[in-house]
C-alpha cells in the first residue's frame, strides 16, 4: 500500500494511467445508472400506459353499440308500419291492428341480434300503449310487471332525445339503461312517440381479455349529471367498495388509493369513459428493481475500482522495468522514471502535433484531388487510388455528382459564400466538399444514393435564384467520371447564358429542350410573331403564320381535342392582341363572335380547320375596322414624357408597359415618328439639362442625374453630339 501512494504521488505516467481507467468506470457506472433509472421509470409509467389504454379500448368498444342503437333507431324510423301508428289520434283503428304483429316481430328480431338488448318497445304517448318486442302493453300495466317505478311514466314524457337513463324500481329491468329516442328519429322536441332501448349495463361493453391485467381492474362509463351508466361491475359496489365519487372524475390520469385511473372524454357522447387498475403489484416489482439496481451499482463501483488500480499497476511495470534497469539505486530510480515518463510525454506532443498538420491539410489534398479529377488529370482507378492512400484520403461512394453554382458577370455575394463555406457533416452513407471561386461555387456530392438530400442547397439558395445560374450534372457511378459531370455543369451554363436565362437547370433538361425545341415552344414562338404581326398590320404574312400552324397540327395527326386547345390558345392569343390595341374587354370579342361555341361544335378536323379560317379572317377585319382611341406612337410618347428622367429608363420599359416586344415599340415609332426612339429620348434629356444650366447652385454632376443620366461621362458625349459644344462651355456662355 505504501508503495501504490508513492506512486501515484510521484509518478505521473501512472497518475495519468489510474486517472484514464477511473473515468472509463465513470462511463461504465453512469451507462449503469442510466438504464436503471429508465427500467425504474417504465415500471412506475406501466400502471398509467396501461389504464390509458383499456380506457380507449373500452371508450371505443362501448361507442360502437352505443352507434349500432342510433343506426337501429334510424332504421325503425323509417317504418311506415310505425309511421301509420304514430299519425293515430285517441284510439287505434282496428285495421291497423293488423300490422302490429310485424313491428313485434321487427323488434324482437332487433333484440335477438344484441345480446345487451333486455328489451325494445315503442311509446305511443295519446294511447298511453307500448309496443314491445313481445306484446302490446298499457304503459300502466308494463310498468307494474317490469320495473315497478313509479318515475318511470313521467321519465318517458319529459326526456330529450339521446337521453340515457339508469332505471331503479324493484322489476326484472331495475337495473338496467334505458336509451330514448324521438320517433320520427331525429325530431328536436317535437316527436310523436318514443324507441327506447333497455341494456345491460354490464353487457353493452363486452369486457375485453384482461389476460395481461390484474384481476381487480374495471371499466364504466360516467354521463355529465354524475351518474355511472354502464360498467364492468354494478355501479353501488363502485361507489361502496372503491370510495369513487363519480361527479369529481375529469378527463385524464387520477390516483385512488391503491388505483390508477385514467378518463377519456366522448367526441360523441356526453360521456366519460374511466378504466382503472390496481397499483400494488407494480409498486412490489418497482421496489424489487430499485434494490438490485442499488446492489450492481455498488458491486460494479468497487470491482471497477479494485480494476482500475490492477490495470495501472500492470501496465506501469515494463516502465519500472526498464527504470530499474537504467539505474539500480532507488534514488536514481525515480530519477530515471521521471526521465522516461518525461520521453514519452514528449513523444506523445510530437505524434499529436503531425496528427494535427495531417488534419489541417488534409482539406487542402482534397481541393488538390478534385481539382484533377474534373479536369481529366486522373482517369484511372488506379491512379486515383495511389493518391489517395498516399495522403490518407478517403471518400465514401460510388454514385457522385456536381454541383455548379455560377454568376456570369458579376462576382458571388460574400453572404452567400459564407452559407456554403461549410458543407453538412459526411457520415457513412453520403459526404459534400465544396471549391469556391469569385464566380462560381463547385458542390461535390459523393454518397451511396442515386437521389441526394439537396435540401441544404435549397435553403440557402432560396433567396439566390433569380440573380445566378444553377447547374446540376447526372449522377456518375466512379470518381474518374468527375470530368464528365464538370463537363456537363459547363454545357448547362453555357446553354442558360444564350438563352438569358436564371434558376436551376439539370443536365437532363438540355438534350430535352433541344429534341422538343419543342412543340409548345414552337407554338409559343408562332403564337408571338402573329401577335406582332397583327400589330403591324401585316396581314399576308399573319396568314402564313396561320396556316403553318394549322399544318403542323394536322399533319402531325394530333387528336382532336389536343387540336382543339392549340387553336383555343391561338385564339386566346388574338383577342388578347385586339384588346389591347383597341381597348376593349376581351370577352366582348369572345362573346360578340360566339367564339367559344363555335370552337366547342366542331365534330372533325375539317370542320375545325374551316372554322379556325373563318375566325382569324373576322378578327382581322375587325382590328381594320376599329378605330383605336389612342394611336401606339401616342402611348409611346405618353410614357416616354412621364420617364425619360428615370436613368434606368429604355425601350425594355416601354415594351413592358404596353406589352409588346422591344423591336415592335422601336419600329411603331420610327414608322410614327421619323425618328430614332433613343434620339428622341436624349434630345429631351438634353434639353431638359439646359433649362437647369441657368441656376448656378447646381454642379454638372447634379444636373447630368436630374437629366436622367446615368454618369458625367455619357451626359458631356450626348451634349456635344448635339448641341456641339460641351456642358461647360455652353454654361459659360448664360447670363449670370
Amino acid at each position: 500500500m505504501r508503495a501504490f501512494f508513492k506512486k501515484l504521488r510521484t509518478a505521473v505516467f501512472f497518475r495519468k494511467l489510474l486517472v484514464s481507467y477511473l473515468l472509463i468506470l465513470v462511463l461504465l457506472t453512469g451507462i449503469l445508472l442510466f438504464l436503471s433509472s429508465s427500467l425504474i421509470g417504465t415500471i412506475s409509467n406501466y400502471s398509467r400506459q396501461l389504464a390509458y389504454k383499456e380506457a380507449i379500448s373500452y371508450q371505443s368498444s362501448l361507442e360502437s353499440n352505443l352507434d349500432a342503437l342510433d343506426s337501429l333507431a334510424r332504421e325503425l324510423s323509417g317504418d311506415q308500419a310505425i309511421h301509420t301508428f304514430l299519425a293515430c289520434n285517441g284510439d287505434i283503428p282496428p285495421q291497423l291492428h293488423y300490422d302490429l304483429p310485424s313491428i313485434i316481430e321487427k323488434l324482437s328480431s332487433y333484440k335477438f341480434l344484441s345480446s345487451y338488448i333486455d328489451t325494445i318497445f315503442i311509446y305511443l304517448p295519446q294511447q298511453e300503449l307500448l309496443i314491445t318486442d313481445s306484446s302490446v302493453y298499457s304503459i300502466q300495466i308494463w310498468n307494474q310487471y317490469h320495473l315497478n317505478d313509479d318515475r318511470f311514466i313521467s321519465l318517458l314524457d319529459e326526456f330529450h332525445a339521446g337521453s340515457r337513463i339508469s332505471l331503479n324500481g324493484t322489476g326484472r329491468y331495475a337495473s338496467d339503461i334505458a336509451i330514448l329516442y324521438t320517433l320520427p328519429y331525429g325530431s328536436s322536441g317535437n316527436g310523436m312517440g318514443t324507441l327506447a332501448f333497455i341494456v345491460d349495463p354490464m353487457l353493452v361493453s363486452p369486457y375485453r381479455d384482461a389476460s395481461d391485467l390484474p384481476t381487480s381492474s374495471e371499466v364504466f362509463t360516467v354521463d355529465d349529471s354524475g351518474n355511472i351508466l354502464f360498467s364492468s361491475i354494478s355501479s353501488q359496489e363502485l361507489v361502496e367498495q372503491y370510495g369513487l365519487d363519480p361527479g369529481s372524475l375529469t378527463p385524464g390520469l387520477h390516483t385512488l388509493g391503491d388505483y390508477t385511473l385514467y378518463a377519456v372524454s366522448s367526441a360523441k357522447y356526453p360521456l366519460l369513459h374511466v378504466a382503472f387498475i390496481p397499483t400494488l403489484d407494480f409498486a412490489r416489482t418497482l421496489s424489487d428493481s430499485q434494490t438490485i439496481a442499488f446492489i450492481c451499482f455498488v458491486v460494479l463501483l468497487l470491482s471497477g475500482l479494485l480494476l482500475s488500480i490492477y490495470l495501472a499497476n500492470y501496465n506501469y511495470r515494463p516502465i519500472s522495468s526498464i527504470a530499474s534497469k537504467v539505474s539500480p539505486g532507488s534514488a536514481s530510480e525515480e530519477s530515471a522514471l521521471q526521465r522516461i515518463e518525461r520521453s514519452i510525454d514528449e513523444l506523445m506532443d510530437i505524434r499529436n502535433s503531425s496528427a494535427r498538420l495531417i488534419s489541417q491539410n488534409h482539406s487542402l489534398y482534397m481541393e488538390g484531388l478534385l481539382y484533377k479529377l474534373i479536369h481529366g488529370e486522373i482517369l484511372s482507378d488506379s491512379l486515383l487510388t495511389e493518391y489517395m492512400n498516399k495522403f490518407h484520403l478517403t471518400i465514401c461512394g460510388p454514385y457522385v455528382q456536381l454541383i455548379r453554382i455560377y454568376s456570369e458577370y458579376d462576382s458571388l455575394p460574400k453572404s452567400l459564400l459564407t452559407a456554403f463555406s461549410q458543407p453538412p457533416l459526411a457520415d457513412s452513407r453520403q459526404e459534400w466538399h465544396i471549391l469556391s471561386g469569385r464566380h462560381d461555387i463547385k458542390i461535390f456530392y459523393f454518397g451511396a444514393s442515386t437521389c441526394p438530400p439537396y435540401e441544404w442547397i435549397n435553403d440557402i439558395l432560396h433567396s439566390y435564384r433569380d440573380q445566378l445560374m444553377i447547374a446540376f450534372s447526372d449522377i456518375h457511378r466512379g470518381l474518374t467520371q468527375l470530368a464528365f459531370a464538370y463537363e456537363e455543369t459547363q454545357k448547362i451554363t453555357d446553354h442558360m447564358s444564350f438563352l438569358g436565362e436564371r434558376g436551376e437547370m439539370h443536365y437532363s433538361e438540355i438534350s430535352h429542350v433541344a429534341v422538343s425545341y419543342d412543340r409548345n415552344l414552337l407554338f409559343e414562338m408562332w403564337f408571338k410573331k402573329y401577335s406582332n404581326l397583327l400589330r403591324d398590320q401585316d396581314f399576308d404574312a399573319a396568314r402564313i403564320i396561320q396556316r403553318q400552324i394549322f399544318d403542323e397540327l394536322k399533319n402531325n395527326h394530333y387528336s382532336l381535342p389536343f387540336i382543339k386547345c392549340k387553336i383555343f390558345s391561338f385564339i386566346d392569343h388574338t383577342v388578347s392582341v385586339l384588346a389591347d390595341m383597341n381597348e376593349i374587354n376581351e370577352n366582348n370579342l369572345w362573346e360578340k363572335y360566339s367564339l367559344m361555341d363555335r370552337l366547342m361544335d366542331c365534330s372533325s378536323i375539317e370542320q375545325l380547320e374551316s372554322e379556325y379560317y373563318s375566325i382569324t379572317q373576322q378578327l382581322s377585319e375587325h382590328l381594320l375596322n376599329a378605330s383605336p382611341q389612342e394611336s401606339m406612337v401616342d402611348k409611346i410618347m405618353a410614357i416616354t414624357q412621364e420617364h425619360y428622367l428615370d436613368p434606368m429608363f429604355s425601350v425594355f420599359y416601354v415594351s413592358e408597359q404596353l406589352n409588346v416586344s422591344n423591336a415592335y415599340v422601336s419600329k411603331a415609332f420610327k414608322k410614327g415618328t421619323g425618328r430614332n426612339m433613343l434620339d428622341y429620348v436624349q434630345r429631351l434629356r438634353i434639353d431638359h439639362a439646359k433649362s437647369l444650366m441657368s441656376q448656378p447652385e447646381l454642379t454638372l454632376s447634379a444636373i447630368a442625374t436630374q437629366s436622367g443620366f446615368c454618369s458625367d461621362v455619357s451626359f458631356i458625349r450626348v451634349f456635344k453630339k448635339l448641341e456641339g459644344v460641351t456642358p461647360g462651355k455652353y454654361r459659360s456662355h448664360i447670363p449670370s
